[in-house]
């Protein structure tokens, strides 16, 4: 049976899940996700009477994403890993200018 790059990443989450869930630091753990939608704009569109600003996101779907989980629910992003079993040159420079995206909103 031949694997596509969804079905490789989702076992390859599994298994570094299981690896990498006690790297945690100050109280958090690492969790290992695939098929994450992760915002690479957000874009102000308005403002309410009270000053609030109306955020809009977009969003691509990550092959893997590494995330620090806090005890309350909320989570950090930390790594993108884009799974690819085979590469081109275009490959390279779609995923490297994706990247960059997500680096404006998320540059830690």
């Amino acid at each position: 049976m031949e694997l596509n790059e969804k079905a490789w990443a989702k076992a390859l989450a599994i298994r570094l899940s299981g690896d990498l869930s006690k790297y945690g630091i100050q109280g958090s753990t690492v969790a290992v996700t695939d098929g994450k939608k992760l915002a690479y704009r957000c874009e102000i569109l308005g403002y309410s009477n009270d000053d609030e600003g109306e955020p809009e996101l977009s969003k691509y779907e990550t092959d893997l994403l590494l995330s620090d989980k806090e005890s309350d629910g909320r989570w950090i992003p930390r790594v993108v890993i884009e799974c690819k079993l085979k590469t081109t040159t275009h490959d390279a420079l779609t995923y490297s200018a994706k990247a960059a995206t997500h680096k404006n909103v998320h540059p830690y």
